[in-house]
């Protein structure tokens, strides 16, 4: 993701990742969660493919889905498995929570323009400073 969605704005990155953080510290306090990375991943996978929706994923080379389904489909398989599917659902929540802030509301007619979630100027000036869009960039030309 900070390779394409965020690839151009690191401070929007940072947003979205305080953003889930500190929702997963206030799920982790409720429903008594220890680990919050498989939150974080599932909160990262819920937004690739919510901003991805028709690209084909093949897992394992034996199922083939379109992306919108690939969280659905993650969680069925953990559950399958025996696991508790809690830290997906949370993420997903989260997830879905961001991209309906960050991408769906400033589209609707009623609050257009308005985005709650947009980095303030003085974290893209400190994200300038230390070039860190510029080191995003090389290293996605070193992978291209």
């Amino acid at each position: 993701m900070e390779l394409g969605d965020f690839r151009h704005s690191p401070g929007n990155f940072i947003i979205f990742l305080c953003f889930t953080c500190s929702l997963f510290l206030v799920a982790a306090s409720y429903f008594g969660l220890q680990f919050l990375s498989p939150c974080l991943s599932a909160s990262m996978l819920y937004l690739w493919s919510r901003r991805n929706p028709n690209v084909e994923v093949s897992l394992m080379e034996i199922f083939q889905i379109r992306a919108q389904f690939l969280p659905l489909f993650i969680m069925l398989l953990v559950t399958v498995f025996g696991f508790s599917a809690l830290d997906d659902l949370i993420g997903a929540a989260v997830g879905h929570l961001y991209y309906f802030l960050a991408d769906v509301l400033p589209n609707i007619p009623e609050t257009k323009g308005l985005e709650l979630l947009e980095s303030p100027i003085w974290l893209d000036v400190l994200c300038d400073f230390f070039e860190i869009s510029d080191a995003v960039n090389e290293l996605a030309l070193r992978e291209e």
